[in-house]
């Protein structure tokens, strides 16, 4: 899992976090507000604030957890 930190704390905790990934596989995602420990965790509380989020790359076929080689993210918000 992936944690982003703010440099300059937002003014609230609503964003919208934009990610892309390179292809792992042809079934390869980025989950946002999910840290695992597989991508069916649902663990959506706790993952998210003014200063940070955290999100998951992996296969959404079979769940599992993987590090793609490139990784973008932009943020938009208040």
């Amino acid at each position: 899992n992936y944690t982003v930190n703010f440099t300059n704390s937002m003014s609230a905790a609503q964003f919208v976090p934009v990610m892309s990934i390179s292809n792992i596989t042809s079934y390869s995602t980025a989950i946002a507000f999910d840290a695992g420990p597989n991508l069916n965790s649902g663990g959506y509380t706790g993952y998210a604030s003014t200063s940070y989020f955290k999100f998951i790359t992996g296969n959404s076929a079979s769940s599992v957890p993987q590090d793609p080689a490139i990784c973008s993210v932009a943020i938009f918000g208040a």
